[in-house]
């Protein structure tokens, strides 16, 4: 990770995401792995959340980069 704003491309595009990009794969998923509906529900809410907060997890990572020279996260 460097630069100013070395995420601003993939924020960009998870922005753009809606809850039925992460629903519509589920729902696909091969009954071959096993997963259960609740299982699916969970993974579904997990990523979300996770897609959700993106910015703040950024923000915690952010320590962790040295070369990231900083940069607004949208």
């Amino acid at each position: 990770v460097n630069g100013h704003s070395p995420f601003n491309k993939i924020m960009d595009k998870i922005a753009d995401l809606k809850k039925e990009d992460i629903v519509k794969p589920m729902e696909n998923m091969p009954d071959e792995w096993g997963l259960e509906n609740d299982d699916k529900q969970a993974l579904i809410d997990f990523i979300w959340h996770r897609i959700d907060n993106i910015g703040e997890i950024l923000n915690l990572l952010r320590d962790k980069c040295p070369d990231w020279k900083g940069g607004e996260l949208l």
